[in-house]
């Protein structure tokens, strides 16, 4: 434009398109027609458009990204994209967390189908939004490099906006929001049918000290009743107080990820959560010792944690427990695991003498992942292994990483 103007040149500016001429295009890219977005999605498709600002570039961008044909969207890829709307902007999502997250609310039943476990049939599902662009993978480093495949992965802003959008009209989560002004904002306050509760907060102060972790607000019928259908609650910060565990009568997934400032009494209730089947403490000192209660666990995920975390003797009765994804962990006096028969996979990134024999006699494992501090560790466990190795007839993945582990 500078040089047009030198030589005394016309400038032309090109306008934004039209909302009508961005509307059609956004169409004709992802439908191949020029009106094809249903009515309940007006809202939906006013939005995005919005923010395109009627740059033909940024719609098609869009467009590709919602290629997927919403109108035509299995079933399954609506539930598992809403869940997406769980997690912050620019969230690092972990695959695994994430599948399992999906197994423990029941959205993956097909097990058995075509020969496949829930977390083949899991796997396929993210592999297939990775394949739609409507999420991006992730390098997390070494584990990639590793084995070549995406452990993690990203939403792109405006598929978040989407699902955001889809998500809060069918009441599918709850998320509290960024906006400082917002922040403290009571429970009861989002829709009385919330199934899945998600906190980010970037002021730890105005969360811990919010009105709701102040009063008994939650002690209300109205904000019993509304927590008493929560399925999922999940809070990505830290915080030293949460509502009465006793409350999620039907809670199925957990998700705690910095426990550091959270006082013991409030896990004291976790014995009474009798459908959690997914249980991650980020930051914890010790595990309660009514862990063993949670029946139908699947998935205890303690990786975000540095010291030592002892398993303590109820753990046993974990017997539908599937995946244990620890630091470093050691075995109350006299505990074995034998019995622990569903137990498929350990990952942890080191053995203390006493779980040296006990990860030997777990026969039924299928994934098997410790990274360890030396090589010499490693030839330590070589050879205690090797001997029952021809009884781990299930084992698929042996990884044994002289590296320092890393979450």
């Amino acid at each position: 434009m500078a040089v047009a103007e030198r030589v005394g040149g016309a400038v032309y500016e090109l306008k934004p398109l039209s909302y009508d001429d961005s509307y059609k295009l956004l169409s004709k890219r992802v439908f191949d027609t020029e009106d094809r977005f249903a009515p309940e999605l007006s809202e939906v498709t006013r939005s995005i458009l919005n923010k395109c600002g009627g740059l033909p570039l940024a719609i098609i961008t869009i467009a590709s990204l919602l290629a997927s044909k919403p109108m035509q969207i299995q079933e399954w890829e609506k539930t598992c994209l809403l869940y997406l709307s769980k997690y912050p902007e620019d969230a690092i999502i972990a695959k695994d967390i994430l599948i399992w997250s999906w197994i423990a609310e029941g959205f993956i039943t097909n097990e058995g189908e075509h020969g496949r476990s829930l977390q083949e049939i899991g796997e396929n599902y993210f592999n297939e939004l990775l394949n739609k662009s409507l999420i991006q993978p992730v390098d997390i480093g070494r584990i990639c490099e590793n084995d070549g495949q995406v452990h993690a992965c990203q939403v792109h802003d405006m598929v978040l906006e989407f699902t955001n959008q889809l998500s809060a009209e069918e009441g599918f989560v709850a998320a509290m929001p960024l906006d400082s002004e917002k922040e403290g904002i009571l429970v009861p306050s989002v829709q009385k049918k919330v199934r899945r509760l998600s906190y980010n907060y970037r002021d730890n102060d105005s969360f811990l000290h919010g009105t709701y972790y102040t009063t008994n607000t939650y002690a209300t019928a109205e904000a019993r009743e509304s927590l008493s259908r929560v399925r999922s609650f999940t809070v990505f910060n830290s915080v030293k107080s949460i509502p009465p565990l006793m409350i999620f009568r039907v809670l199925r997934v957990l998700r705690l990820d910095d426990c550091s400032n959270l006082e013991d009494n409030h896990l004291n209730d976790l014995a009474k959560l009798h459908h959690l089947r997914f249980l991650r403490l980020g930051n914890i000192s010790k595990l309660p010792e009514c862990i063993g209660n949670l029946q139908v666990l699947q998935t205890l995920d303690i990786r975000d944690t540095r010291s030592v975390i002892q398993l303590p003797p109820s753990f046993v009765r974990l017997r539908q427990l599937v995946r244990l994804i620890a630091h470093k962990v050691s075995l109350a006096d006299g505990l074995t695991l034998g019995n622990m028969t569903s137990l498929q996979e350990l990952t942890c990134a080191g053995l203390t003498e006493n779980l040296l024999q006990e990860v030997c006699d777990l026969t039924g494992l299928r994934i098997l992942n410790l990274m360890l501090s030396s090589e010499e560790d490693c030839e330590i466990f070589r050879d205690a292994f090797a001997d029952s190795l021809s009884r781990h007839k299930s084992l698929q993945n042996l990884t044994l990483d002289p590296q320092a582990f890393t979450a």
